[in-house]
């Protein structure tokens, strides 16, 4: 069985250069670090909500759903908490886990 945790990242437009400049040097090489997921994807979501706002999701692929629940609630949860500091409310974030379900 495969699982996907899914972090989306919703940031003002204003910061949105240093945001990607975080996630690339702090969140990425931390989830690639890890020995608990098989695959990262990070993403630009298209669909635009608030034009003052800019969309990413960041995907990992694991094939334990308790090691990668517990990657998201530990080491996962202190990097967004140290972003969150930096970035204030310039900054929404939320995880949602899923089972990969093939048809």
């Amino acid at each position: 069985m495969n699982y996907i945790y899914n972090t989306t990242f919703v940031i003002d437009r204003v910061v949105t250069d240093e945001f990607l400049q975080w996630v690339k040097t702090e969140y990425l090489a931390a989830v690639r670090r890890s020995e608990t997921f098989s695959s990262v994807m990070m993403t630009r979501i298209l669909l635009e909500v608030d034009p003052m706002t800019s969309n990413y999701c960041v995907q990992t692929t694991s094939t334990s759903l308790e090691e990668a629940t517990r990657w998201h609630e530990t080491i996962g949860a202190n990097l967004i908490g140290a972003l969150t500091n930096r970035l204030g409310d310039r900054v929404l974030t939320f995880s949602t886990p899923m089972e990969v379900v093939n048809a």
